[in-house]
């Protein structure tokens, strides 16, 4: 336990020097939300739902993704790069230790960026509660926990953090359009819709939003964030290198 402790604290601090991973990543959302606030609809219907609150989960699921795909992959690769990860060997340290803390880090900046979304969005632009929170806490522990792994994968697998940063954006930006970034959900075409539901953006964005409207995640959405997640963990575990 006091090695987790130590590692942990450790990553903190050398997150906290990275002002991407520390600044922009976790405000990100909340900026976008800020964007979406001050948009002008005049008349423009949206099915009797606030735009804010249709672009909400959006918003969260693109925060999370940024930390999860970008950030976290392109530090662990640097530290490959920079020779840590190969004095790290030399240590007691084991793989999924280093991996859980670089993980919880980030983890911890998901939820920042969560939070910052519901205070701008609710003080400045009346965004609603989640109509379900039991439901909507669920989703977001699943889909943080998803998004982490497949973050994972690329920190184990990539040599430096050039390739981790490319590969992140590679990920990144055809997940967000199928979380509905410039389409939101009900204005898809049916096909690029029913394949957004096994997208783990997609299904995460789809699964916040019927939990923003008060009902229970769909099944199908549930079930395909734990099945990225369970590949994820056991693909990174499993090719995680040292150097």
């Amino acid at each position: 336990m006091s090695a987790v402790r130590t590692t942990v604290t450790t990553e903190v601090r050398l997150f906290l020097r990275d002002p991407v991973a520390a600044g922009f990543a976790p405000i990100f959302p909340a900026l976008l939300m800020v964007l979406i606030g001050l948009i002008p609809l005049g008349d423009e219907d949206f099915g009797g739902r606030a735009l804010i609150d249709i672009y909400a989960p959006i918003a969260i699921s693109m925060g999370v993704a940024m930390t999860a795909l970008v950030s976290l992959p392109t530090i662990m690769s640097n530290y490959r790069e920079q020779g840590v990860l190969r004095r790290l060997s030399a240590t007691p340290a084991r793989p999924s230790v280093v991996l859980a803390a670089q993980a919880a880090v980030n983890c911890g900046a998901a939820v920042v960026s969560i939070i910052l979304v519901h205070l701008v969005g609710g003080l400045a632009f009346g965004l609603s509660a989640p109509g379900s929170l039991a439901g909507y806490l669920l989703v977001l522990v699943l889909g943080i926990g998803c998004l982490m792994s497949l973050g994972l994968v690329s920190a184990a697998l990539c040599s430096n953090g050039r390739v981790a940063s490319g590969v992140g954006n590679a990920l990144f930006f055809p997940m967000a359009f199928f979380a509905g970034t410039w389409t939101p959900g009900p204005a898809m075409p049916d096909l690029v819709r029913a394949i957004s539901d096994f997208v783990p953006l997609g299904a995460l964005v789809q699964a916040l939003d019927a939990t923003v409207v008060g009902e229970w995640p769909s099944l199908l959405h549930v079930v395909v964030l734990v099945g990225w997640t369970v590949l994820g963990s056991v693909v990174a575990a499993r090719f995680f290198r040292w150097a």
